[in-house]
């Protein structure tokens, strides 16, 4: 795990947003940040009805902004 507010390196998606809090400020290199992540329903022909959020127990918090869907 790395240091509380310290950016890890993700593959899976890009950076959409960063910013600052009084507690990241005070961590060097620490950040706020947000990614961008899109998928491809690999059964397009079954329409999707849940999204299952799954934590790897690291220091980051997932949650979900916002979902597109398109045909």
């Amino acid at each position: 795990m790395s240091h509380p507010g310290k950016p890890e390196k993700v593959t899976a998606a890009v950076v959409a947003w960063r910013g600052d809090s009084g507690y990241t400020a005070s961590v060097p290199g620490g950040a706020l940040q947000l990614y961008l992540c899109t998928k491809e329903n690999p059964h397009p022909d079954v329409a999707v009805s849940s999204l299952d959020i799954i934590s790897a127990m690291s220091a980051g918090a997932p949650f979900v902004v916002a979902i597109t869907v398109e045909e």
